[in-house]
């Protein structure tokens, strides 16, 4: 009976065990599970984190080259207006100088389509009289008093009409004088008013252009200002969220290492002791020490 009792106990107590054995292993394999998934969220959070901060980054990066290929466009669109503009200056002077050149070639040909119809006329002039003074010379061969008469009074009248044309020719070219330098003023005037509305036009233009790059850096300032405000913003989002992260972890790390470095002091500090310990103990520190002792009352310390 004692020996069933006995054995009765002995079986209870080996189920217990096998029972308490069993519970502690389903709670360390509970345990197990709860830190994998715990390692599973973690790592999903941190590539989530990573994806978006990859996105942000593409982003930025996108607009960036799309505002530097604005610049370039407009830059490249500013350049073609100005280089058209130029060219169509180019070809309204040159115009202008063709114009001129033809102008004066046309008063040079008439001039002297002129002086050779004169010349014409002249020596049709010239030929007439000599017939007509041939035809009265034989007509008044007798009458040569009368003739020499009338020779003088001809002669006269022709220095006299010769006298009044060189007269009217120097008047002629007076007036001609005037009018061309009344030309040239009026030239000089008109060139230097062209000359003034250009120049206003340019500083117009300066103005308008500056004052467009003003407002260009304004918004431009606006915008980093605003970029750098969202930035800034995310980064303390993540700041701290890793923050309270990183605290725990860096108290454990701190309290680890402190272990460990303690370890290492304690051991190399007895690694020194053993080593002075054996030192001091030698016979040729012994010598040492007596030698220096011995030489202390003729040098001074500094000098051994």
């Amino acid at each position: 009976m004692k020996e069933r009792q006995r054995y009765g106990v002995l079986h209870y107590n080996k189920n217990k065990k096998e029972e308490e054995e069993k519970e502690k292993k389903k709670k360390e394999k509970k345990k197990k599970k709860k830190k994998k998934k715990k390692k599973k969220k973690k790592k999903k959070e941190n590539k989530k984190k990573k994806k978006e901060k990859k996105e942000e980054k593409e982003k930025k990066k996108k607009e960036k080259e799309e505002k530097e290929e604005e610049k370039e466009k407009k830059k490249k669109k500013k350049k073609k207006k100005k280089k058209k503009k130029k060219k169509k200056e180019k070809k309204k002077e040159k115009k202008k100088k063709n114009k001129k050149e033809e102008k004066k070639k046309k008063k040079k040909k008439k001039k002297k389509k002129k002086k050779k119809k004169k010349k014409k006329k002249k020596k049709k002039k010239k030929k007439k009289k000599k017939k007509k003074k041939e035809e009265k010379k034989k007509k008044n061969k007798n009458n040569w008093k009368k003739k020499k008469k009338k020779k003088k009074k001809k002669k006269k009248k022709k220095k006299t009409k010769k006298k009044e044309k060189k007269k009217n020719n120097k008047k002629k070219k007076k007036k001609k004088k005037k009018k061309k330098k009344k030309e040239k003023k009026k030239k000089k005037k008109k060139d230097e008013k062209k000359k003034n509305r250009k120049k206003k036009k340019k500083k117009k233009k300066k103005k308008k252009k500056k004052k467009k790059k003003k407002k260009k850096k304004k918004k431009k300032e606006k915008e980093t200002k605003n970029k750098n405000k969202k930035k800034n913003k995310n980064k303390n989002k993540n700041k701290n969220k890793n923050k309270n992260k990183n605290k725990n972890k860096k108290k454990k790390n701190k309290k680890k290492n402190k272990k460990k470095k303690n370890k290492k002091k304690n051991k190399k500090k007895k690694k020194k002791n053993k080593k002075k310990n054996k030192l001091h103990n030698s016979w040729f520190y012994k010598l040492t020490k007596i030698i220096r002792d011995f030489l202390q009352g003729f040098f001074s310390p500094t000098i051994i």
